[in-house]
């Protein structure tokens, strides 16, 4: 999906209204190679979120200290 004729005919939704089953619909449009290489860098992202998270001190909010 990175390649310059895909990014053209990409529709773009307009507010929130059918936006969740206009992604679902484009990921299901994908091929399998591009359906694992999205969940691989969904859980790393994951991880690096949880991992932020578990190494700040408990009841400190970001940018206070």
């Amino acid at each position: 999906m990175s390649t310059r004729a895909n990014i053209t005919e990409q529709k773009w939704e307009r507010g929130w209204d059918g936006h969740a089953l206009e992604q679902l619909r484009r990921l299901a449009r994908l091929p399998l190679r591009e359906k694992i290489a999205w969940l691989e860098q969904a859980q790393r992202v994951a991880q690096h979120l949880t991992a932020q998270q578990t190494a700040r001190p408990v009841g400190q909010e970001q940018g206070k200290q």
